[in-house]
């Protein structure tokens, strides 16, 4: 697993997101926009995630975060 995350990445949430009918759907790919916070030590950290399908930006750990090859 990659830890280290730039601004510029595409990344998919590992979490399980159900829809409305409580069915699993798909991992949702957003935006690394900013890194706010690295730890080397465990490897953990938080960025800064612009979800596209949402129009929203969060806060992520980068462990709940996987890294996408384009």
């Amino acid at each position: 697993m990659n830890y280290d995350l730039q601004p510029g990445d595409l990344v998919r949430s590992n979490a399980t997101v159900y829809n409305r009918a409580g069915e699993i759907r798909k991992p949702t790919v957003g935006l690394v926009i900013k890194q706010l916070m690295t730890r080397t030590f465990n490897g953990s950290g938080l960025v800064k995630v612009f979800w596209p399908h949402t129009g929203n930006t969060g806060v992520c750990s980068v462990q709940d975060l996987e890294k996408v090859e384009v």
